[in-house]
Parts: C-alpha cells; structure tokens; sequence
C-alpha cells in the first residue's frame, strides 16, 4: 500500500512539473493523489473536471511543448530577487536650441580692414593705433558707429512683422548691354546674374515673401534710377542688386557685396590722396547707413560660407543703386567671370544654386534678425519671411535702424548681451582682447539732417511721388 502511494505522489509530481493535467493520476487503490490548491486550479483552467483522463493527458503535453521553458533559478525553486527593481524608461530630451557665440572683431593698426566672424570688413577709415604700452588698435568714431555697432549690436528682432517681406531684385545690365564677358565670349554677365535672381526669386517666394524684379527677360534694359525708382514705388524692404566682377588680369577671384559710402568716407577702391567733395555729401541711402552694413555683412557671409569662393570682403560704393535707395540696399558681386576657377562654379548649375542659397540665407539672417555668430542658416520652404503674429515688434519703421543699446551690469564692468541675439564682443588686436564698449550713435547736426531731407526729397521726386 505504501508503495502505491509513494509511486502515485511521483507520477502527480511529474505532471505538475510538465505543465500540468486536468485530473491526477490515481494510483492502484483508487486514492486520489494530493495535490496543491494551485495545481487542481491550474488543471481546471486547462480543461474541465468533466473530460476525460485521456482526453487531457494530449492536451496537457501539448500545453507543456508549447510553453516557455523555466529559467534554472524558478525550476530550481529559488524565488526571484526582489532587490532588482526595473528601471524606467529615460525620457528623450528636446534638442536644445542654438547658442549665439560671442563676437570676435579682429584689428589691425593702420589697416583698412577688419575680420567680424573671420569674414573680411572694409572700414571707413583704418584702424587707429592705441598708445599703450599692449599696442594694438581701436576703430574710428565713425566705424565704431556704422561699422562694429552695427554689425555687432544687431537687433534680434524680425524687419516686418504682420505682413510678407518685399525684397526687389535686380539682375545687373540687359538688353544690349551685357555687362561682363569671360575671355571665350560665351558667358555674359547680363545672362548668369538674371539666372541668379530667378533663382533667389524662387527661394524667397517659397517662405512667403514678396519679389519684384527689376527686368524679368534680357530684352529690356532699364535704365540705373529707374530701377531703383520702381523699388521706390512698390516700397521694397529691400534692394539686392545682382553683379559679375571682371578684371584683365586673371588672378583676381571670389566674391564681393557693396553697401554705399556713409558720409565722411571714402568708396574703398578710393586710392587719391585727399577725399572727394561727394564724400562730405549725404545721400538719401545714407538714411539706411546701419541696415545697409548689416544687410551687406550678412549677405558675404553667408554667400561665401555656401558658394565656398573667396572671400573679397563688405566695402563701400557710392553706386547709384545705393546712394539713391530708400531702403536698405547692397550690391553683390558673385565672382570672376574672367577667373578660370570663378567661371566653373558660374557656368555650373549646382554652383549657381549656392550662390542663390548663400544671399538667400543672408537675407533671412538679416529680416529674422539671426545675425550672432553660431546660429544656423535658415532653411527654405519653412516659412518666416511671410505674416507673423503682431505679439513681436518689428524695425522695419525706424529709418536708422539704430544699434540696440547695450545693458550695464549693476556692478559695473562690460556690458551685457540685451537680448539672445546680442553677445559680448572680443576684439582681438595687436594680443589686446576685451569687451568692446559701445556710444550710442551721436545725432547729425543741423546742416546735415537738412541736406539729407533735400536728397530724399529729391529722390521723391524722381521715383513720381
């Protein structure tokens, strides 16, 4: 009797191990093998009381086959380690946004140009020399004004706000005049630069903004006032003007942008020994003479960064399309046609594709106010030159487009980046690095502001108003 017993618990205990059964085994003397609660239940789950033993005894090895295999320590009888907590799943951050690096403006004593963000500046008067025992070199009054305020102490804001951008461009010559020739006469100047604005066109448009061209086929030629007339009457935002450089010699290569002259300066390519009477003049695009820095600083930059040609600088021109606009306005050379290297990216496709890119990126740093070193480019096709909420100022009311004034810490000390977009500027001169104060731009006299309202007048006049 004992053995029957002691053999019946074994076959109970087999079944429970492989997975279970509906019934258990009984053994010779018809005893019922006793098993645990939870096995009768697990067997009842399985298959009813009801059904036969043989009918559940495929079932249940059929349930065994096809159940996972226990891990040593649960078929040893070792309960799982409670100590072992799961750890949560970590949570993905948001990319945090881009950071403005702080300025970095290069001098040279004596030198007529600068480097802002290692892209070359012409000043309008060289760089002075500082008397201490250090060295090194401080701008002009007027460059500190026109040329680092302005470029370095750029507002953060948007141009316009509540309406579309209008940018006017206007591709350089046409008609019977062609401009610049290469050497074998097969490329002209009128030809590429049309190519160039249609493609500009076709980027800035693609974000919401407003284009007008000043010639849209190489039939017509209008004339330099007209163009900049017209840009007048349709009260442009901003005037782009669309060049090829050309020289006998076939060393010079890269690419140039021109903002007018301020008054008290020089045109860079200026080489007299004394200035002309004109420099002393005010022009009605003196008017814009911050904007005009900025707009023309952010053009080079980025058109080099995209084009990958040679970078030739920001300079100064007193070109009718400047010196006559009533809004900010440059003028930008997009290379060599003359230069064998300059002309290869010129008659390419792909390569005129990043001209068109880098003056489009430039535009959206200067009408999304991007200026600051280290932000991205903007990217066409994601909108941000069309209408924008009315819950953020805009500049494009304020003709001077004055420099944002920098706030003093309460101690003392440099000054403060006012805003996001507005960083701290090391200049770098002669082993001499600081922070760069900044004078808020002195008010013209008398005799000035007048012979600036005669020109804008008279620019008035012109356009048909």
């Amino acid at each position: 009797m004992n053995l029957r017993r002691t053999a019946s618990a074994m076959a109970a205990a087999l079944a429970f191990l492989c997975g279970g059964c509906a019934t258990a085994t009984r053994g010779v003397g018809d005893e019922p093998a006793k098993l645990g609660d939870e096995a009768a239940t697990a067997a009842e789950v399985i298959a009813p009381s009801n059904a036969p033993a043989a009918a559940t005894a495929p079932a249940a090895a059929q349930s065994a086959s096809s159940a996972p295999a226990p891990s040593p320590a649960v078929a040893a009888g070792v309960p799982p380690d409670s100590s072992k907590k799961t750890q949560p799943a970590q949570k993905t951050s948001a990319p945090k946004p881009p950071t403005p690096k702080p300025w970095k403006v290069e001098l040279k004593p004596g030198s007529s140009s600068a480097l802002f963000d290692g892209v070359r500046v012409f000043l309008c008067h060289p760089a002075i020399p500082r008397k201490v025992a250090k060295g090194g070199a401080v701008a002009s009054p007027l460059d500190q004004r026109l040329t680092v305020a302005a470029i370095t102490r750029a507002r953060a804001t948007p141009l316009v706000n509540g309406r579309a951008l209008r940018v006017c461009l206007d591709p350089g010559h046409g008609g019977e005049d062609s401009g610049a020739l290469s050497r074998d006469g097969k490329t002209l100047e009128k030809t590429v630069v049309l190519d160039l604005a249609r493609r500009l066109k076709r980027l800035l448009e693609a974000d919401g903004c407003e284009v007008l061209m000043t010639r849209e086929s190489d039939r017509s030629y209008p004339t330099l006032n007209a163009r900049v007339a017209r840009a007048s009457r349709w009260k442009a935002d901003l005037f782009v003007s669309l060049h090829l450089n050309a020289n006998e010699k076939n060393d010079p290569r890269g690419v140039e942008t021109y903002a007018t002259a301020p008054k008290g300066s020089e045109s860079t390519s200026w080489t007299g020994a004394s200035p002309r009477p004109e420099s002393n003049v005010a022009t009605p695009g003196n008017a814009h003479d911050v904007g005009n820095a900025q707009l023309g600083f952010c053009i080079q930059r980025r058109l080099v960064a995209a084009s990958g040609l040679p970078d030739r600088g920001l300079r100064r021109a007193r070109y009718i399309v400047l010196r006559d606009a009533m809004m900010p306005a440059v003028l930008v050379e997009c290379g060599f046609v003359t230069n064998e290297r300059d002309l290869a990216v010129l008659r390419s496709s792909a390569g005129r594709g990043k001209i068109a890119r880098g003056i489009y990126e430039g535009i959206c740093d200067f009408a999304l106010g991007t200026m600051a070193p280290g932000l991205p480019a903007h990217v066409s096709g994601t909108g941000g030159l069309g209408v924008r909420t009315s819950g953020q100022p805009d500049r494009s009311g304020d003709a001077q487009q004055k420099p944002r004034q920098q706030a003093q810490p309460a101690g003392g000390g440099a000054h403060a980046a006012a805003t996001s977009g507005t960083r701290p500027i090391s200049f770098v001169s002669g082993g001499d690095s600081r922070v760069a104060p900044y004078s808020a731009p002195k008010p013209q006299d008398g005799q000035d502001a007048e012979s600036l309202r005669a020109a804008r007048q008279a620019a008035l006049r012109a356009a048909g108003f």
